[in-house]
């Protein structure tokens, strides 16, 4: 008789952390004004007076629940995004969080690795929808409908910057 296989990702630590947000209500306060709400990408909240900083954008589908849970905690305006790589689970949302009055930070290598993205996509989609596509849900909730690009590169010495009394390093 053949053994029945369990095929599921119950056990999986990676699916577990991709999923971790599910079902998230309320962002995760992590002390200091930093709040986080999870998903497929992790997302970050620095909130001051003069304006908050949100750290990734998530994907589309995290983006588009964690504005809400975000707008719990700070009623402020979102000034500055910051992006800390060039996969879709940190830029997905921009179109969500992106407004005229925010600026967008991302590293100087952050256009072409994009290029070289979406030259790659029907690849890297065709992969990751199978391997991961039970785990991270449709690809419609992924990737962006609207791209958007950063207003500001930065060098690889990174950039400091200060706002509501808080400093970023």
């Amino acid at each position: 008789m053949a053994e029945t296989q369990d095929m599921s990702d119950a056990n999986l630590r990676a699916a577990q952390m991709v999923k971790s947000g599910e079902g998230q209500t309320a962002a995760i306060d992590r002390g200091q004004g930093i709040w986080e709400c999870r998903g497929v990408g992790n997302s970050y909240l620095v909130t001051t007076p003069d304006g908050d900083v949100l750290v990734n954008a998530g994907t589309l589908a995290d983006a588009r629940r964690n504005r809400a849970l975000f707008a719990q905690v700070s009623g402020h305006p979102i000034r500055r995004i910051v992006l800390t790589q060039s996969h879709a689970n940190q830029y997905g949302g921009l179109e969500v969080f992106k407004t005229p009055h925010n600026e967008v930070i991302a590293h100087r290598l952050y256009p072409g690795e994009r290029q070289v993205g979406e030259m790659l996509s029907a690849h890297y989609r065709r992969g990751s929808r199978r391997i991961f596509g039970g785990i991270t849900g449709p690809a419609q909730d992924m990737v962006p409908t609207a791209e958007v690009a950063p207003d500001r590169l930065i060098g690889d010495d990174g950039l400091a910057f200060t706002l509501g009394g808080a400093a970023s390093n």
